[in-house]
């Protein structure tokens, strides 16, 4: 019985023993960098094998799941672009970046009412943010929305500090017929 006590005790101690260490910040950043790299050197696969990496290293974290999704979205995989940005969000619902990543993805497999929901959700978090408004444009006037694409390409041109983007909403804009 003594033995049995002294087991129990005992079991708990060595079952933390085994657990194995948490990724440190700067273990997991390393990841996210070489992840960050392959992307850049568009090994989309490799890259995302490493964003995996990372996620799996602290799983609470949105940045991995939201550059492994923006990486999908590169190799034109919406799908899985689309459930990253999910899982990133599950984790941060406060990222506009994230909200307009999953916008686009979702306007690029023509689901324009969570493409919608999802730009206005970015546009409310972050309003001088210039993004949501370019690519909303974009997917408006696909649609042929053309008021509401000029509208948010006024305001892309107003926000926007990226001068090739202004440039190329006022291209827009000469295009619709609007001055």
């Amino acid at each position: 019985m003594k033995r049995l006590l002294i087991v129990l005790l005992l079991l708990p101690m060595g079952l933390m023993g085994c657990a194995k260490n948490p990724a440190t910040t700067e273990e997991y950043e390393a990841q996210t960098n070489r992840a960050k790299s392959y992307a850049e050197a568009k090994d989309y696969d490799k890259a995302i094998e490493a964003y995996s990496k990372a996620a799996a290293m602290k799983p609470e974290v949105d940045t991995a799941y939201k550059l492994r999704g923006l990486t999908y979205a590169e190799k034109q995989d919406y799908q899985q672009a689309i459930q990253n940005y999910y899982d990133a969000l599950d984790r941060n619902q406060d990222d506009a970046e994230t909200w307009n990543a999953l916008a686009r993805a979702s306007a690029a497999i023509k689901d324009y009412s969570v493409a919608e929901s999802a730009f206005q959700k970015a546009i409310r978090l972050k309003p001088d943010y210039a993004d949501p408004f370019y690519y909303r444009a974009l997917m408006n006037q696909e649609r042929g929305k053309r008021d509401e694409a000029s509208y948010d390409l006024k305001r892309c041109i107003e926000l926007s500090k990226d001068v090739a983007m202004q440039e190329q909403a006022r291209a827009m804009l000469k295009e619709l017929g609007v001055k």
